[in-house]
């Protein structure tokens, strides 16, 4: 977090001297200062250096708009409110699947299970933590929510299931040396 306000503080220090209009940090910690031109579904679009970036919104620490009475900066922050697909991402992130489970497939049964797994429908209607929990019982059928909910838990339990089997080949090399 420490390193996420420094790296906050100096890329709108660079702001400043750049003239450019507004902020962008990632959740890595990279930050890119130009114009935002629109935040629609899941990405920014920004204007860098002349170049266009396409940036997922569910890799963006926060945003810093210079103006935030700029259209796109109120637009931004209604659609917050009203994000069906960061919705569906966060439900799938907080409730789908157990994901010590699905390091425990892949640690066992590697690329069969992580192709089961991307062959694999979740919906939030069958998970029954999603299902139990989520506060977005009522968007379970709107279909920008369920893709980006399927979307999200399969590169979730893909990623655990990558973890698996990244553990049995660090054994297999340990074992064999």
């Amino acid at each position: 977090m420490k390193k996420s306000l420094i790296l906050f503080c100096i890329t709108l220090f660079l702001c400043h001297l750049t003239q450019a209009d507004d902020i962008v940090v990632l959740k890595d910690g990279h930050g890119f200062t130009g114009k935002i031109k629109s935040v629609k579904g899941c990405t920014v679009k920004l204007k860098w250096n002349n170049d266009r970036l396409y940036i997922p919104l569910d890799q963006v620490e926060y945003i810093a708009f210079e103006n935030p009475e700029d259209k796109v900066a109120l637009d931004f922050m209604v659609s917050q409110q009203n994000n069906n697909c960061l919705l569906g991402q966060q439900d799938a992130e907080m409730f789908h699947g157990k994901y010590g489970g699905h390091v425990v497939l892949g640690f066992f049964f590697g690329p069969f299970a992580m192709i089961g797994t991307a062959i694999a429908q979740p919906y939030p209607h069958r998970g029954k933590h999603t299902y139990a929990l989520s506060k977005n019982k009522g968007l379970f059928d709107n279909p920008e929510y369920a893709i980006c909910y399927k979307r999200k838990a399969k590169g979730r339990l893909i990623g655990a299931e990558a973890i698996g089997l990244g553990a049995w080949v660090v054994l297999v090399l340990i074992m064999s040396s």
